[in-house]
This record gives structure tokens, sequence and C-alpha cells, in this order.
């Protein structure tokens, strides 16, 4: 961060402040979000500035420094020589490109990690716009995110208006979601897409807004394949199960529904693993059959971190933990970790891990979460709550994504300060699910305990009329 951070930045904020304003009187004036919609803005910026700082002023390194620096670097080449643009934007091995071109690519490493280069390319271009301002670079990124929640928040409560505020708190007011999901990371980014994603999917299912639909889908796609397709891998079996489900419980005849659930349940997970084999076949290094050695080289290199941190050698500050066997990818083992990592992913570190402020944020926050099941559950006892769960595809769907996400990144990470950033996409679904399973519980006990039904009152009448 410069001098001109300070100048600039509240020129850009007032910027979005304006255009945001235009967005809310337009389409939200008379919204029951109304009264979110500006606090839900302001936390993107918070985040992004904060989140900023932190890497630039505590931890004094990190990729959002990178992502900044090297995409300054990129914007100059391309200002320098503007007919190396396309070979810049679209780097081969074709060998088309001139010796100061691939010189370029070669010292980006381009080739060798492409979606750390698909980021500087985005910070390259959002210079030309910024005059090469890192704060506002990341304003930018924060509107996006902004934008993007916004939209699967109109789909959501466009199907459950009930559950305007419910579905305002999972979305918007996440202290983690919106401090490491609003600035210049991929993750802000991956997160932004994958709302984009769902709430088109979920549109398209619907036949609503279709072609506009399918559009926000392919553009949401082309962003997380290009930066983490492994979050899209994620989706797409969990998108599947719902789907087919959700034709299941159309069915009103009971018994020929649970007649046909095993069926709908075979074609959905087939279904969800064809459309995993699709998008895993257009994600590059992200095939089934490379995903393995990834995940185990990601084990390795959070090991090596957490060996380090024990040995005095590290500045994790005490934030490693363990999920068991290093490089067990067995179903067994996975599946033997498989409750160890979840309770990780969503509700650790606890409070007595706590070394470090940054941590203390992330262990008040999953004991919210922690609460709030245990609640939920106690409530409504456990027959019920899981019962609630498989009745109710929506449900199921948040469910099985968030636990499906939040295990994969749980099982290959080994450091707390990592997983608050990795784990984002999952808070969101797993809150919803939340939300979601006890709105659905608390319907289902309101109709059971609704009086006397209106035709057996009318009866009471026409006899009582009859004697007299």
């Amino acid at each position: 961060m410069e001098l001109k951070d300070l100048f600039l930045t509240p020129i850009y904020l007032l910027i979005f402040y304006a255009i945001a304003s235009r967005i809310k009187g337009k389409h939200f004036s008379d919204h029951p979000f109304a009264p979110y919609f500006m606090p839900a803005l302001y936390v993107k910026f918070v985040g992004a500035i904060g989140a900023g700082m932190v890497y630039w002023f505590y931890y004094g390194y990190g990729d959002t420094r990178g992502f900044y620096k090297r995409g300054v670097y990129l914007a100059e080449a391309l200002m320098d020589n503007p007919s190396h643009f396309f070979h810049l934007m679209f780097p081969s091995n074709d060998g088309n490109a001139s010796m100061e071109v691939m010189n370029i690519l070669h010292s980006l490493r381009a080739l060798e990690d492409p979606a750390s280069y698909f980021m500087f390319k985005i910070s390259a271009i959002l210079s030309f716009f910024t005059f090469s301002t890192y704060t506002c670079i990341a304003l930018f990124f924060a509107f996006f995110s902004f934008l993007s929640s916004l939209y699967f928040y109109k789909v959501l409560y466009r199907r459950f208006p009930e559950l305007y505020k419910e579905i305002a708190i999972a979305i918007f007011f996440i202290p983690s979601v919106f401090f490491w999901g609003s600035g210049l990371f991929k993750d802000s980014l991956t997160m932004s897409a994958l709302f984009l994603v769902a709430g088109a999917s979920f549109n398209i299912v619907e036949r609503y807004k279709t072609q506009k639909s399918f559009f926000i889908l392919l553009f949401g796609a082309y962003l997380i394949l290009n930066i983490k397709a492994y979050i899209l891998l994620s989706f797409a079996p969990c998108f599947g199960l719902y789907l087919f489900l959700s034709y299941n419980y159309k069915i009103k005849s009971v018994l020929l529904r649970g007649m046909l659930l095993p069926f709908f349940l075979i074609v959905g997970i087939g279904t969800g693993y064809f459309l995993l084999q699709q998008v895993s076949s257009y994600a590059g290094g992200w095939s089934l059959e490379n995903i393995e050695d990834k995940a185990y080289d990601m084990q390795q290199w959070h090991n090596q971190v957490k060996i380090y941190e024990m040995e005095g050698k590290g500045s994790g500050g005490g934030s490693s933990y363990s999920v068991g066997a290093i490089g067990d990818f067995s179903i067994t083992g996975m599946l033997k970790s498989f409750p160890k990592v979840i309770v990780i992913t969503f509700f650790r570190p606890f409070l007595w891990e706590v070394s470090s402020p940054t941590m203390l944020f992330t262990s008040l926050e999953g004991l919210f979460f922690l609460l709030l099941t245990l609640k939920i559950v106690w409530k409504n006892g456990f027959r019920i709550f899981f019962s609630g769960i498989f009745n109710n595809p929506i449900v199921l769907f948040f469910l099985s994504f968030a636990l499906i996400f939040g295990f994969a990144v749980g099982y290959t990470s080994f450091n707390f300060g990592a997983l608050s950033r990795y784990k984002i996409p999952a808070l969101p679904f797993y809150l919803l699910f939340l939300y979601f399973s006890s709105y659905f519980m608390r319907e289902k006990t309101n109709q059971q305990e609704k009086p006397i039904p209106q035709k057996q009152n009318l009866n009471n009448l026409h006899t009582q009329h009859a004697l007299n």
C-alpha cells in the first residue's frame, strides 16, 4: 500500500456507493432487504481493505500482495508493448510468441501456475482503471462479491421470502466470509462465482429467466474452472442429487414416492458423477485422475509447515492441527477421518486453542456454528432433525455441498490460518442448511398443531342446526 491509496480510495468508495444507491433505489426501495442493503455493502468494503491491511502490515507477505505486484508488472508490460496483448493474455507453448513475451511469462510462471496467472491478468486489467492502486483494485473485487451475493440472495428470496433475514445473514454477514471473501484473493473471486453458478442453476431448473441465467452460469463456471476447479467438482454431484430428489418429491403418492426414491437417488448420484466428469474434463490439471495427487501434495505442504512450526521455525503461531494419516485417500481412511475433519472445519479452533488475534475471530465464529447446531438438534430431536434433512431436497443440497467441500479443504489443510480462507465457500451453505432445516421443521410442527379442519366444524354446525 502506498500514499496514493489514501487519496484514491475515498473517491472509489464514493463511486461504488453511488452505483449501489442507484441499484437500491431501483430494485430494493420497498424490499424487506432494504435495511440490510447498505450494511451488506459496507462489510464487503471493510473486508477488502481490512484483509489487505492484515497482509501488508501484520503478516508482511501473502498472495494478495503477489497478485497486486505481478498484476501491475503485467500491466506495465502491456503498456510498453500493446502488440504483445494476445500472447500475454492467452499464453501458450505454441512457439509463436517472441522471446520477450516468453521471458515475461516465465517470470510470472504463467504456464506452470495458470490459476495464479489468471489472477495476475485480472489485477492487470483493473490496474488500468485504478492507477495501479491496491485498495482500489480490492474494492472492485469487493463490489463484484457484493453483486454476486446479491444475485444469489434474490434467487433464494424469491422462493422463500419469509426467510429474508436469515438468508441475508448467511450470505452477507458471516465475519470470515466477508473478511476473507471480499478482497484481492482467489477465494473472493471463486466464492462470488459459486454464488452465480448456484443461483443460475436454481433459476434454470425453475425456468426463470433461462437465457440470462444460462450465461451467468457459464460466466461463473468459467471463473471457477480457471482458479479452483475443485469447487465445481464439489458442486456438480450435490446439485445433481438435488435435481432428481426435487422431481421425486413432486410425486403426490407417498407409496410411489418411496418406491421410486432409490431410483432417483441412483440417477441423481449418477448424473452428478457425469457432471463431475464433464467439469473435470475441462478443468485442466483438475481431472479426476489428478485430484488425489494434488490433494496429497497439498497435505504434504501443509504438514511440512506444521513440522516447521513445531520446531519453532515457522510463523504459524501454533495454528496447526492433525487429521490422522498423511496421504490416506482410501474410502476407509477418509470415512474414518470424516467426523473429525468436519468438526475441525466448522467448529475449531476451540477457544483454548487460540494463539493469535485472527484465530480468536475464527474460534468465536466456530462457537456460534456449534451452539446453533446443538440448539436446533436439541429443540427438534435427532430423529426429526435428520428426517427433515432427507425430506427437503434444498436442505440436503446445502448440507451435502457444505460437508463435501468442508471435508475436502479440512482434510488437505493442516493450518487453521489457511483453512479459515479455504473453507469460506462452505460456511454460507452450512448456515443456510441450519436456517432452512429449522424453518421446515417449524412449519411441519405448525401444521400438526393446526385446529380441527374447517370441514369438521361445518359438519358440527349442520348437526347442531338439525337438532334445533
